[in-house]
């Protein structure tokens, strides 16, 4: 669940209030739906051949100029049964700090591009956004499939782990409902 958030995270920038402001994307990802609006995910992480499971439903509570409230529930899924039910706030804000340089941007290489996702009966249009880089840990490559036509716009994402060490990491996220 903190590897999905902290992804998210670098997905849509800096909260910092200190420097000039802009339109939060992520703010802009779930705006234009109704209170109740809510997508679900479904998040499996391989680390060194050990599977975890959860299912993340994450819902509009709220939206005002000013911030939107979403909740977060998740379910822990071990060997088919759903354990360790855990609920969530987050409050984001309509504006974020304007960064000016974005951090390393010379060590990473982005791909982007445009393919057809299966979300439960319906193929949504989706961009998709390819980063790899290097890190002290060995090769992370990192795919994020958005749509503005689900809740918060993420509809896949994929994170992997490449190193030469025995611990290796495949994180991937799908959602497959929505409302």
């Amino acid at each position: 669940m903190r590897a999905f958030w902290a992804c998210v995270s670098l997905l849509w920038g800096s909260t910092a209030t200190l420097r000039p402001t802009q339109e939060n994307p992520e703010y802009k990802a779930w705006s234009p739906f109704p209170t109740g609006a809510w997508v679900r995910h479904r998040q499996v992480e391989d680390s060194a051949g050990l599977l975890m499971e959860w299912e993340i439903t994450t819902r509009l509570l709220d939206c005002t100029p000013e911030k939107a409230v979403l909740g977060i529930e998740t379910v822990r899924i071990v060997y088919g049964s759903r354990s360790e039910f855990h609920r969530d706030r987050r409050e984001i804000p309509a504006c974020v700090a304007r960064d000016r340089d974005p951090d390393r941007a010379d060590d990473r290489d982005l791909r982007e591009g445009e393919e057809v996702v299966k979300v439960g009966h319906e193929d949504l249009p989706c961009r998709w956004v390819e980063v790899c880089e290097m890190t002290r840990s060995g090769k992370s490559i990192s795919k994020t499939w958005s749509c503005p036509r689900i809740p918060g716009e993420i509809v896949n994402m994929e994170s992997r782990l490449e190193s030469s060490a025995p611990v290796r990491r495949t994180t991937t996220l799908q959602a497959w409902s929505q409302e």
